[in-house]
């Protein structure tokens, strides 16, 4: 279950810090208000306010620059449970969270009312608008991507879509729109990464899990096929795939749509052609072991710059700190990499001056003091 990777978060003083940094990046803002662990951070489209979604059923919106709080969701018309996911539609008038009471609700953010309250049948993980700010798009722990047409009240389901069911749903912990308003992607429990048509709902893309499949000698494959079918021998000897070995926690497309990345549980992170559905690049850590990893924990969120040059990764570290990454996505080469003393960082977003949002968990076990972060970004 996804809740596993969200450690005790909540946001703590707010405070001002120099620029200046050697390794580390200084914090230029911490927030407080919350008073459980924060999920999940927002930069709305013009760069001037950030939502924080909270355990405590909260959802807080800040000033970006001041750090003042603006408003709290909550009350009569809000979640009754943990917020996991929030997104800004592209119009900023609109904030989009979904939470363990099995709901989505639209916010209007001028006035904090709750203008939607969707109803799904299990834990909604997550959210995002199209670029059109028509569609919204849910990923459910029963395996059903729902495409809400959220210009119709009370909110029309354009499409369901039954997208990660083996047989019984799996949780879809990420969804994410192509740029061209046409297609969107999930990921979750089940290690897969699927591209869909969203008006047809038809599936184009399929990233099916990782495996490592060495080739088998002449007499385990003279026998394997006896025993389980022909194809069995075909399957033992195939090729290794490239795809995740575990949980998906992350998806990011490029602004440019011909890149999409993605975030593991398996301590990876991986481009993708999300025409070809072929692996471009996965992006190793030389300060990371084993070879080929990228984090020394979970990768919990990935964000690309947006000049699409940069990909930023963050997740946890031993000893309830949090990791940073920033990778050129040209080569893959890593340019930064830190571990941080936040706390587990579950969450990331970028504000219009290029710095970093992120949502941080706790520092001491058996604390609930953490902090929701605003750091310069860490290399030029």
């Amino acid at each position: 279950m996804i809740l596993a990777r969200f450690p005790i978060v909540v946001v703590v003083s707010l405070a001002w810090f120099g620029h200046a940094f050697a390794q580390s990046p200084q914090p230029v803002l911490i927030l407080k208000g919350h008073t459980d662990p924060v999920a999940t951070v927002a930069v709305s489209p013009d760069g001037k306010i950030l939502a924080t979604g909270s355990f405590d059923k909260t959802v807080k919106l800040w000033d970006a620059v001041t750090g003042k709080e603006l408003r709290t969701l909550a009350g009569t018309t809000g979640h009754t449970n943990l917020v996991l996911g929030a997104a800004f539609a592209p119009d900023g008038l609109s904030l989009a969270t979904v939470s363990t009471d099995n709901s989505l609700k639209i916010w209007d953010v001028a006035t904090g009312q709750a203008k939607f309250n969707l109803a799904h049948p299990n834990i909604v993980h997550c959210a995002a608008f199209d670029k059109s700010g028509k569609f919204a798009a849910t990923g459910c722990q029963d395996g059903i991507l729902r495409i809400y047409d959220v210009t119709k009240v009370p909110g029309t389901v354009a499409k369901a879509i039954n997208a990660h069911i083996l047989p019984q749903g799996q949780s879809i912990y990420t969804v994410a729109w192509h740029p061209d308003g046409k297609r969107v992607a999930s990921a979750g429990l089940d290690k897969s990464i699927k591209i869909w048509d969203a008006a047809s709902g038809n599936l184009l893309k399929e990233i099916k899990p990782g495996s490592d499949a060495p080739p088998l000698s002449a007499t385990v494959l003279a026998t394997v096929p006896g025993l389980l079918g022909a194809a069995a021998g075909h399957t033992c000897n195939g090729p290794p795939r490239a795809g995740h070995k575990d949980q998906v926690y992350t998806l990011a497309f490029s602004k440019d749509g011909k890149q999409l990345a993605s975030g593991s549980s398996d301590h990876t992170v991986k481009l993708w052609n999300p025409d070809t559905g072929t692996l471009v690049r996965e992006f190793s850590n030389p300060n990371v072991k084993p070879a080929g990893t990228a984090h020394p924990g979970f990768v919990n969120a990935v964000r690309f710059t947006a000049d699409g040059t940069r990909l930023v990764s963050v997740g946890n570290a031993p000893k309830l700190r949090g990791y940073l990454a920033v990778w050129n996505v040209a080569d893959g080469n890593s340019l930064y990499s830190q571990e941080l003393e936040f706390g587990p960082i579950h969450s990331v977003d970028l504000r219009t001056d290029g710095s970093l949002v992120l949502g941080c968990g706790p520092r001491q076990r058996g604390s609930t003091e953490s902090e929701a972060v605003v750091l310069p970004f860490p290399v030029k």
